[in-house]
């Protein structure tokens, strides 16, 4: 079954007639969101299969860099290393919501250009309970 097909089976229901569904299901306590967790805008709307990434904190230190070494030293071990999202970049599937749980750091986890690369790959929206940036 692909997720297209999924997805059409939960065509027209409401979030809460899933839930309780799933209350009887056995899967009590699974799939409720945290509270605190809100749409950015009234109205906004979305539905997908949850690709799931957990995001941990770095106690590494960023050294004393230049301007131009702190650009190499964030592309290569920043972005190379701790913040390697390769792996779900190459798993995303068309209609998924990336949902992220994070350590709740007040940093910009998710911004313009992951949030734009995960929707061109497909995804269908964003749920996180760490920082976004470039909310517009």
């Amino acid at each position: 079954m692909s997720i297209s097909d999924l997805l059409a089976l939960f065509d027209g229901l409401r979030v809460a007639d899933v839930r309780d569904g799933m209350d009887w299901a056995g899967l009590s306590a699974k799939g409720t969101v945290s509270p605190e967790i809100a749409p950015l805008y009234q109205g906004a709307k979305a539905t997908g299969i949850a690709h799931t990434v957990r995001l941990r904190p770095s106690e590494k230190a960023v050294p004393a860099l230049s301007p131009e070494e702190y650009t190499e030293w964030a592309n290569s071990y920043w972005y190379g290393q701790l913040y390697e999202m390769s792996p779900m970049r190459e798993s995303i599937q068309v209609g998924e919501m990336i949902v992220i749980e994070s350590a709740g750091l007040d940093v910009g986890e998710v911004g313009s250009n992951n949030s734009l690369e995960w929707y061109a790959q497909g995804a269908a929206g964003i749920v996180t309970s760490g920082g976004v940036r470039d909310r517009d």
